[in-house]
């Protein structure tokens, strides 16, 4: 019986140990997207910023 019990946990352990992995692995993603749209953004506000510039003088 002890051995079963021993299986639960450790088959527990590991569902929980997959489950936290993924997570973080989905949020790895998400921030990683983030990070990809605020670079973009900030290149097209650079670049906006020199046509702006360009054209005051």
């Amino acid at each position: 019986m002890k051995l079963w019990t021993s299986l639960g946990v450790a088959f527990l352990l590991i569902a929980a140990w997959g489950t936290s992995m993924r997570l973080s692995w989905s949020l790895g993603r998400e921030n990683a997207r983030n990070e990809a749209q605020a670079s973009t953004l900030k290149s097209t506000v650079d670049t906006l910023n020199i046509i702006s510039t360009g054209v005051q003088d």
